[in-house]
């Protein structure tokens, strides 16, 4: 039977996160979301929006009102890709903002790693 605590179950591990994940993510207590899991309690509407929001689900389909197929995020993400993006959620908006610019700094460190090396690779 599907459920919601299956949903949450499943939404998480979609969104490769333990339960102590998402703990520290949503500041949950460490036993709610177990709970939640296994249907012995129900979690709030804030704490339902906040999981669907982790989970990258819509609430619909967390309460069984959505096919599954209606995922928020069409794309597979990979784990690592997954683990960024669950850190990016869990910061305030100014760790947030920093995170990106040190990513554009990384990004850019990159390409310009990249471009230097292609002419070393043409003259062999």
């Amino acid at each position: 039977m599907d459920n919601l605590g299956m949903r949450l179950k499943l939404s998480r591990e979609r969104a490769d996160l333990t339960q102590i994940d998402v703990y520290k993510a949503i500041n949950l207590n460490n036993k709610s979301l177990s709970r939640y899991e296994n249907n012995i309690s129900s979690p709030d509407p804030d704490t339902i929006r906040a999981l669907a929001k982790l989970y990258n689900v819509t609430t619909d389909y967390l309460f069984g009102l959505a096919d599954p197929t209606e995922l928020v995020n069409e794309q597979k993400l990979s784990p690592a890709e997954n683990k960024l993006l669950h850190i990016f959620r869990s910061l305030s908006p100014i760790g947030q903002g920093r995170l990106l610019e040190r990513a554009e700094i990384i990004r850019d460190s990159d390409s310009f790693t990249s471009s230097v090396d292609e002419p070393m690779q043409m003259a062999r």
